[in-house]
């Protein structure tokens, strides 16, 4: 029987997972990674920007927080795009003010914190084969 879940299947492809919250990193690689893909993660978006140098021809997709220490997801974002402009960008937040909605307006798709394994699979998937 085929779930939902079956059709976010990845096979292999690279994700960064940017997030100053370890919980959050580890369900999320947990997740990606019972489904297909792999991922590295990072703490704050210096780290995200460093790791995304290193491994800039692999990685398919960074899924990344807005509200992080040391570099907030805008000026990561805005940093990863002027390196990559066709990078895939997922970016999550629990909060809904003008910041997030700035952010939203600048990646490839948006999660509302807390989200569950299913949706972070959907929209992966979503962003990296039906965006195309």
């Amino acid at each position: 029987i085929e779930t939902d879940f079956d059709r976010y299947v990845g096979h292999g492809e690279l994700v960064l997972v940017v997030d100053d919250e370890s919980s959050i990193r580890e369900i999320a690689r947990a997740a990606l990674e019972a489904f297909g893909y792999q991922v590295l993660v990072a703490c704050d978006g210096a780290e995200a920007i460093a790791t995304f140098v290193k491994n800039m021809e692999t990685i398919r997709a960074i899924i990344i927080d807005n509200m992080m220490p040391v570099l907030d997801g805008k000026s990561t974002v805005a940093a990863l795009k002027k390196m990559e402009s066709g990078v895939k960008l997922i970016a999550t937040s629990g909060l809904q003010d003008e910041a997030t909605s700035a952010l939203a307006a600048q990646v490839d798709a948006f999660i509302n914190k807390p989200f569950t394994g299913e949706r972070l699979l959907k929209t992966v998937y979503e962003v990296l084969y039906e965006q195309e």
